[in-house]
């Protein structure tokens, strides 16, 4: 299980990276240290200013559970490919709803 924890960890902040880093290309200029600090935040859940294991472990495991659709106790390819695809989505309407900066 732990193995499964830790590739699906990976898997999600490598993947949240890419889609982080797509989702504010040309908009957003110099917000990034606001929005590490809300993705921090929300993981240290006791809010003493550090992450312990259990804090990111307990945030990995809610994106694996979110991922897994079928609720089978693995995330297939598929269901990762749609989580990410209603994602993107998700961050593309956000993006489109806001206001244009010129």
């Amino acid at each position: 299980m732990n193995k499964l924890l830790t590739t699906a960890a990976l898997a999600t902040f490598a993947l949240s990276g890419a889609a982080f880093a797509g989702d504010h290309e040309g908009g957003h200029k110099g917000d990034h240290g606001k929005h590490f600090q809300k993705m921090f935040d929300e993981v240290d859940a006791n809010k003493d200013g550090a992450i312990s294991k259990s804090e990111f472990m307990s945030k990995m495991e809610a994106k694996f559970n979110e991922q897994d659709a079928d609720k089978d106790g693995n995330v297939t390819k598929e269901e990762a490919q749609n989580y990410w695809d209603a994602k993107k989505a998700e961050w593309k309407a956000k993006k489109d709803s806001m206001p244009k900066s010129e």
